[in-house]
């Protein structure tokens, strides 16, 4: 509303200027001006990436003012750049899952309740445009999900699974699951918990550590153990300060975790935490100090 008042002053003012001035000195500084569609073209190649055997390069490209995927042969200079334009959406993000099959996060604007909401969602696709799989609808039991593209683990070392999260039982606490990306098959790998709001896998893919809030605060994390078994509570408070802490991966000492703290320097540091002591081993990487200029 401030904004819209200031224009508004402004505006009847420039008006009088350009009366009182030239009419041709107005026109011709408006005739100098860029033409409105320059402030809003989109790049002509995006977010570039080479396949994993180095002899494609994949991009995000416009047509017609819709971004597409774009699939260019390096090895082959004669053939054009193939378009992948998945029909009334739009391309977001896109990974390369192996030589001959990508996944992409695609959008749009829909209408839901009287009002315009974005939906996401993700396909799997083959190199040439055959092969298109919505890997998770919107409906999901009793939950209807107009985000349907959060990957948790692309599983480089699987050729044909990801790991996702998608609310199927809970509208804030996600499922974690397993996808085929040729087929569409699903596979829960890990059920909502309670508070859980994010999960974190380890370099094997397996999704062992569950982040979430209590009372805003306080921090409640889900661990498991390398060996498998059910998840013990870890609670970050219990280590470092009220503000407890926030997880960032997994190292590579069994039982040891990277975490983030301000809570010793006021600054962020990155912490080593041993898990099952509920200990800190060590401060393993600190902002600076700030400086004061002379």
């Amino acid at each position: 509303m401030r904004i819209w008042t200031w224009v508004g002053g402004i505006l009847p003012l420039a008006i009088a200027v350009c009366t009182i001035l030239a009419a041709g000195a107005c026109s011709a500084s408006v005739a100098d001006l860029p033409a409105i569609e320059a402030y809003g073209v989109l790049p002509m190649v995006d977010s570039a990436r080479l396949s994993p055997d180095g002899s494609m390069v994949a991009f995000l490209s416009s047509v017609q003012g819709r971004r597409c995927l774009f699939v260019h042969h390096l090895d082959d200079e004669k053939q054009k750049p193939k378009a992948l334009c998945p029909g009334v959406f739009e391309v977001r993000w896109f990974a390369w899952k192996t030589n001959s099959r990508l996944l992409m996060s695609v959008y749009r604007s829909t209408p839901h309740l009287g009002r315009l909401i974005t939906e996401s969602h993700l396909i799997a696709m083959n190199i040439d445009g055959s092969g298109d799989t919505l890997l998770l609808k919107a409906h999901q039991g009793r939950m209807i999900n107009f985000n349907t593209d959060n990957v948790l683990d692309f599983l480089p070392d699987d050729p044909d699974h990801i790991l996702m999260t998608v609310d199927t039982t809970s509208m804030v606490f996600p499922d974690v699951i397993k996808v085929d990306v040729n087929s569409g098959d699903k596979q829960t790998i890990v059920p909502s918990r309670d508070k859980i709001i994010r999960w974190y896998t380890d370099g094997k893919g397996q999704p062992r550590l569950g982040f979430g809030m209590v009372e805003r605060k306080k921090a409640a994390f889900l661990y498991q153990d390398e060996a498998g078994g059910d998840f013990m509570q870890v609670e970050g408070a219990d280590a470092i300060g009220e503000s407890g802490f926030l997880p960032l991966g997994f190292s590579d000492k069994p039982g040891v975790i990277y975490v983030l703290s301000n809570h010793e320097t006021g600054r962020n540091c990155i912490y080593l935490y041993d898990v099952k002591n509920k200990t800190v081993l060590d401060r393993y990487a600190s902002e600076p100090e700030p400086t004061s200029n002379p």
